[in-house]
């Protein structure tokens, strides 16, 4: 399906920070994410949410958590 008119005419996927559009079952999908950004939670609906450069949680990507022992984690950059 077209991405430009996904679910009716003139129906355009616009997800925050998401490089290229899907649309499948009438519906907008991720297919890739603007850099330092990702669909970590991996809904559809609220596009690429995470800040990959600034999340302790998803620190260079989602998934990668910065744990650091006897200390408080930060990530930059």
């Amino acid at each position: 399906m077209d991405p430009a008119h996904c679910g009716a005419c003139d129906v355009a996927c616009a997800l925050d920070h998401v490089a290229t559009h899907g649309c499948a079952a009438r519906a907008c999908t991720v297919g890739t994410c603007e850099a330092r950004f990702g669909d970590c939670d991996g809904l559809a609906p609220n596009g690429c949410e995470t800040d990959t450069r600034l999340t302790v949680s998803h620190c260079g990507g989602c998934g990668r958590a910065c744990v650091l022992p006897n200390a408080t984690a930060a990530c930059t950059a």
